[in-house]
Parts: structure tokens; sequence; C-alpha cells
């Protein structure tokens, strides 16, 4: 197709730039393949040694460290751990841990290392204050980074957005959190074996460990990321936006529904586990053996159904996660086909359709664009005037139709004889106007004198019609007193008639 093949590879770039530009409007980050969440690398030492808002970052992210390491020893020194609370008749505990307060927010705005690390030694810091065995203060403390790993991993895998302005974000951060809290709640089997404490506070423990730091989540860190959330990814976003875009990838999708069912069925065999084992002992207090039989049966009977529902709870994950690759696959297809038509579409809008070169109105819109340059970095820039010699009489003498091949020969000798960062546009009729960036007026005159010498040894052969053809070509450069761009192609135009009265098939500069 002549449209889609006959710009220079300047003008082909530009032409894309401008589409894809257009195209970042319609199209959602997730449909291509990049992820809505954009987190800042791990690189405090790098960021430290660039002056900037990299380096302030790195030093509020250190002072929050030192805030939130120590933070996590009120929980033990001030036993709020399991607390006892009443809600509607019903006894719930709860656990108020405050570096959660923290590191959630650190993994949202800055990335999951700087939420996890800080998490980590603080989980460090309560283990070992409380008298647990160092080789299980280790384990310990990768609890709460387990429960830091899930948001990283579902808000890079989703197209959610963080600043928790629409009602879909916000039930996404309840989910998500909900989970998240279930996974780090993993660490009070940990410190409930190390503390070799019984079954109902062992239950007390983790129902306070994972509801705590959930309701944390919602009753704080929500309201937090709603009110000053878009500021700070505001203001981190120059540096992150200095980073490669992270893409959304199969390994992590799965990785991320994979983790989601883990602990949900973790927390349901937990809680199973739990409720036997506060069954039996409810039993052994019983001295009507026929009723503790019947009880024992009713237990048991509950775990075909629970079987049954980990098995329909895998089908699922294994469905959604199948539907998810398929209607994302099937987005990126659509959005590429958008974008291959939206740049036909540029194309079509900014070509000539018979010559192929750009037409009037995008020629000088670049010209404009390379007028300001030009200017702005005190570099040179020549503009060519062309117009075919004698075309009315080529017209009269053999039709339209020639006198259209003769000007689709001329513009394909312009093309082939100009540089890649050159422009050719067609002005008008037969005249033609050609943009030379870094380009002296003397210099643009050699390059004039090529083309021309070109045309004139060209010939159109249309059936058993042979034309040749002159062209008379003026040429001008900016000047740095121009205070319009017009200037310069005014004085190209005047050396173009320049041409045509000393008597065509010239150059003139």
């Amino acid at each position: 197709m002549l449209v889609s093949n006959s710009n220079t590879p300047y003008q082909t770039k530009l032409l894309k730039t401008r589409s894809n530009g257009a195209d970042s409007k319609i199209n959602d980050a997730y449909s291509e393949g990049k992820s809505a969440f954009q987190s800042l690398p791990f690189k405090p030492t790098f960021y430290l040694t660039q002056p900037g808002r990299g380096c302030s970052a790195v030093i509020i992210w250190l002072a929050i460290c030192a805030v939130t390491i120590p933070l996590g020893t009120l929980t033990r020194y001030l036993d709020l751990t399991g607390l006892d609370i009443t809600v509607f008749g019903l006894t719930l505990h709860l656990t108020v841990y405050l570096p959660t307060l923290m590191c959630i927010p650190l993994v949202i705005w800055y990335g999951y290392f700087w939420g996890a690390i800080p998490a980590y030694f603080a989980s460090f810091t309560v283990a070992l204050i409380g008298g647990m065995p160092l080789h299980w203060t280790f384990l310990f403390a990768f609890s709460n980074p387990i429960g830091l790993a899930i948001y990283a991993l579902f808000y890079r895998v989703s197209p959610l957005q963080t600043d928790m302005r629409d009602i879909v974000s916000v039930i996404g951060f309840v989910l998500i959190s909900l989970v998240a809290s279930l996974a780090s709640s993993a660490g009070s089997f940990i410190w409930t074996h190390t503390n070799q404490v019984g079954i109902h506070d062992a239950y007390a423990v983790w129902q306070g460990w994972w509801l705590g730091e959930w309701l944390h989540a919602l009753l704080i860190i929500l309201p937090l990321l709603y009110l000053v959330g878009p500021k700070i990814s505001a203001w981190l976003r120059p540096v992150i936006d200095e980073e490669e875009p992270q893409q959304v990838t199969k390994a992590g999708l799965f990785v991320a529904v994979s983790a989601f069912m883990l602990v949900l069925m973790g927390y349901v065999v937990t809680a199973r586990v739990f409720g036997v084992q506060q069954a039996k002992e409810a039993i052994n207090l019983i001295q009507d053996n026929q009723s503790a039989s019947l009880i024992t049966n009713a237990i048991d009977g509950m775990s075909y159904p629970l079987f049954i529902l980990l098995v329909v709870m895998l089908a699922t994950a294994f469905l959604a996660y199948q539907a998810i690759l398929y209607w994302n696959h099937a987005l990126r297809r659509a959005n590429q086909k958008l974008s291959e038509k939206n740049q036909e579409l540029e194309c079509l809008a900014n070509v000539d359709g018979l010559t192929g070169v750009l037409n009037r109105r995008k020629v000088m819109e670049f010209y404009e664009l390379e007028c300001y340059r030009a200017q702005r970095t005190q570099k040179p820039l020549s503009v060519i005037m062309l117009d075919v010699d004698n075309f009315k009489q080529i017209n009269d003498k053999h039709g339209h139709l020639h006198g259209d091949e003769v000007l689709v020969s001329i513009a394909r000798q312009i093309k082939n004889n100009l540089r890649p960062y050159d422009l050719a546009g067609r002005y008008g009729g037969e005249e033609f106007v050609l943009i030379l960036p870094d380009t002296e007026c003397q210099e643009a005159a050699l390059i004039g004198e090529r083309i021309r010498l070109a045309i004139k040894s060209c010939i159109v052969d249309i059936g058993e019609i042979e034309t040749s053809v002159t062209v008379s070509i003026g040429v001008s450069s900016l000047q740095e007193d121009d205070d319009v761009t017009s200037l310069a192609l005014s004085r190209a135009d005047d050396a173009l008639y320049q041409a045509k009265r000393d008597g065509r098939d010239r150059v003139v500069w």
C-alpha cells in the first residue's frame, strides 16, 4: 500500500510517536501487559548517592524504619496479643501490632522490599525480646513479610488502583488485606509452639493476629491511602517513571492465584483443626458416652463437606486463572489491533494519498516544531520549495492521470535523495516543501541540486507516452533574527519564483 510504505524513517517515527500518544489515552496499562502498580526498585544505596527526590525518599524510609522496628515491642510489653472483645454477643480476639500501620503503606507506595525489611526486623525484635529460640526467631520474622507479599503480588497482576478513588479499588483492598492478614497469621503457630500454650490460647493468638491486622488495614490504612496516597504517589512518580515499567506475566499471575487459594485453604483447614480440638476438649467433660459418641460422629461428618469445599475452591481457582489468561490475551490482541488501526488512520490523516509524502497540514506542523527546536538548540534549519516546471502543459497535453504519475515519480525521487531525518510534504498542486534539520543554506542548496538532477534524468513512462520534467527550486534558512517562523518559508518561496524568472530548471538560494 502506497500510504503505509512511503514515509521516510524519520516521518514514520514521528507519526508512530503521535499515534502512540493518542492510544495511551484510550488503552489502559493492563491490556498492554503493563502493571498498573509500579514500584520503586530497591536500590537505597544508589538513590542516596544521587541528589534529588530519590535520595529524599530513601532518607524518609530510613526514618520510618527507625520508628517501625522498635515499635513492635509495645505489643509485647503492653500485652496487646489476643485481646477479648465482644460484638453482638460473640467473643472475638484482637491483637494490636503497630508496625503493620507503617509497613503496608510502604509496600503500596514504595514497593515490596521497602516494607518487608522493616517488617522482618520488627518481628525479629519482638520474638527475640520474648525469649523465642534464635532458630525459630529467624523463621518467625518472615510471617509479616509473607502477608506483605500478598499485597505486592495482587497489585502487580491486577489493574486495581491504590488511591482508593473508586469502589472497585476499595473492595479489592478489603479482599487483598484479608488474604494478606490470613497469610501472615501463620507466624502465630510458631509463637504458640515456642511458648507452649494450650489450644484455647493458640486460637486466641491466631484469630487475634489476622483479625487485628485486617482491622488495622480497614480502619486506618484504607482511609490513609485515600487521604494522602495520591499526593505521595505523585511525589514519588518522577523517580518511579525513570525505571522500566513492570510487566504482568503468566508466572506472576499464577503465583498470585496460587497464593490466594493456599491462604484460603489454610484458613479452612486451620479453623477445622481448632474446632475439632476444642470439641474434643468439650467431649472429655461429658460423662454421657452416648452423647459424646453423637458429637464425635457429627464432627467426623463435617469432614466430607470440608473435603468437597476444598475441591471446589481448587476448581474455582483453576477456572479463574484460565479465564483471566483468556481475557488478558483477548484484551492485548484487541489493543494491538486498535493500535494498528489508529496508526493507519493517523497516516491517512497526515499523508498525501497520491504521492505518499506528508500533506500540507502535517508538514507545516512539523516545520513549526523544527523551527522551535532550531531556535532552542541554536542549530541550523533549512527549507526547500520545489515546483514542477510547465506542469499545466503536461496535464493539458497528456491528461491528469499522466500528470498524477509525474507527481508520484517526482515524490519518489525526492524521498530517495533525502536523508533519514529530513521531511518532505506536498505543499499544493505541483509544489513540494522539504524541511532539512541541522543543515546550513549552502548544504541545502547542494541537496536541492541533487534532487533537481535526479528528477530531470527520470523518464515517466505510461504506455506509449514518455515524459521528462524539470523543476525549479528555492532554498532558504532560518535566521537568528527571524521573529516569526514563516519568514524562512517566505524567502524560499521568493527564491523559487526567482528561479522561474531566471529560466526554470535551476536552484536559487
